[in-house]
Formats: structure tokens, C-alpha cells, sequence
């Protein structure tokens, strides 16, 4: 994990919802497709505050079981 200074609101959030064992699992593949994820919903909403923890898992939970599972990377 990077140095907690490093780190901006959003990306805190996100690590917050997601835990610490769901932050290590995704690929370098999965890890960009999250990214994108996260970027478009912050996008959507204009705002950090009105993310709700659902949407973020639901992002991850899209990426991970439907979008790039990890039955589908290759290492």
C-alpha cells in the first residue's frame, strides 16, 4: 500500500469500503479497469460525499465478478 500522505480522499474512501484483503487481490489488468471504474463514478457524481459505500462495492464487485474475473487473467 502506498504512504498514507500519498493517498487522495477518494482513494482513502475507496480502501476504507474495500478493506485491506479486497485492495490486494485485483491484478494489474482488474486494478485498471478499477480505476476507470471509480474515476467515471466520481465523475458522475461531482462529489466525494454522495458516494455511497454500495457504489464503490459495486464497482469492484462489476469489475471483479463480470467485467475481468480472475478465472480470465492471465499471469
Amino acid at each position: 500500500m502506498y504512504p498514507e500522505e500519498e493517498l487522495s480522499p477518494y482513494t482513502k474512501r475507496i480502501y476504507q469500503v474495500l478493506g485491506e484483503l479486497r485492495v490486494a487481490l485485483p491484478t494489474a489488468r482488474q486494478t485498471a479497469f478499477l480505476n476507470r471504474g471509480y474515476t467515471h463514478l466520481l465523475e458522475e457524481h461531482g462529489c466525494l460525499e454522495t458516494i455511497t459505500d454500495d457504489e464503490i462495492m459495486g464497482v469492484f464487485d462489476r469489475i471483479m465478478l463480470h467485467t475481468s474475473p480472475i478465472a480470465l487473467e492471465v499471469y
